[in-house]
């Protein structure tokens, strides 16, 4: 957005309602003007024939915008009110340069641009945001696995992930890629239904290392599950200060 800068609100976030304004040669008094971008886009040059538009000069110009600016040319405001009006009502404040470069109908096309500037911004921001985020790619039999490994009790869930990680380590020793990943997404569905107290996730995540490394910190996930459940705290203390020493060689390899 050239020519003016960001006041108050965030350039990446317009909320596409702003005072847009112009310094004078006092500093307590600026020239302004209101830009609404309207949520429902409206094509003004419908309502003014072309041929008077173009008759029309900058007052054209301005029927032809994405948004209103209400007035149409910037007016006399004190800064302090437009400040204090700017954060009662939540409006981006966008400050466009010196007034006094411009004459009235010049103001009045800085306006048309400076407005249809962030006008395109919002809009552009506001469509990235509704962009869907893409689901997770799940097959039949996962779903259905799911409602399964949704009745299983704790310690069930726990032998189904170790079966597992056995499958997904056969899987990348015969550079079986569909198997691999068919079978991570099961884990997945096993991992989603235990608590955070298993670390199922960096389990998942250390069996699909197709290294020797990655293959021990699977096994040593899966005994710390079951030493989770025989509450075998000391143990747990030994096998957490074994994963954090691979982890830590598998970082700096």
């Amino acid at each position: 957005m050239a020519d003016f800068t960001y006041e108050r609100g965030d350039p990446r976030r317009p909320v596409g309602h702003a005072l847009l304004y112009f310094t004078t040669d006092s500093p307590e008094e600026v020239q302004a003007t209101y830009i609404v971008v309207p949520p429902i886009t409206i094509d003004f040059a419908k309502y003014v024939p072309p041929l008077l538009a173009s008759s029309l000069g900058s007052a054209g110009l301005l029927a032809q915008t994405s948004f209103l600016p209400v007035p149409p040319a910037p007016e006399p405001l004190a800064l302090g009110e437009l400040r204090r009006m700017a954060a009662r009502r939540g409006d981006d404040v966008l400050v466009a340069g010196s007034a006094s470069a411009w004459d009235a109908a010049s103001l009045m096309a800085r306006v048309a641009e400076l407005g249809d500037s962030y006008a395109r911004s919002y809009r552009e921001a506001a469509e990235a945001e509704s962009e869907p985020e893409p689901e997770p790619e799940t097959t039949g039999s996962t779903t259905a696995s799911a409602l399964l490994y949704s009745l299983l009790s704790e310690s069930e869930r726990l032998e189904e992930l170790s079966r597992q990680v056995g499958r997904l380590r056969y899987a990348l020793d015969g550079k079986d890629r569909p198997l691999a990943e068919s079978t991570q997404a099961e884990m997945r569905a096993v991992a989603a239904y235990l608590p955070e107290k298993y670390r199922a996730n960096e389990l998942i995540e250390s069996a699909g290392r197709p290294d020797r490394a990655g293959a021990r910190l699977a096994e040593l996930f899966v005994e710390r599950g079951y030493k989770l459940q025989k509450e075998d705290f000391e143990a747990i203390a030994q096998l957490d200060a074994e994963i954090a020493e691979l982890q830590a060689m598998g970082r700096e390899a």
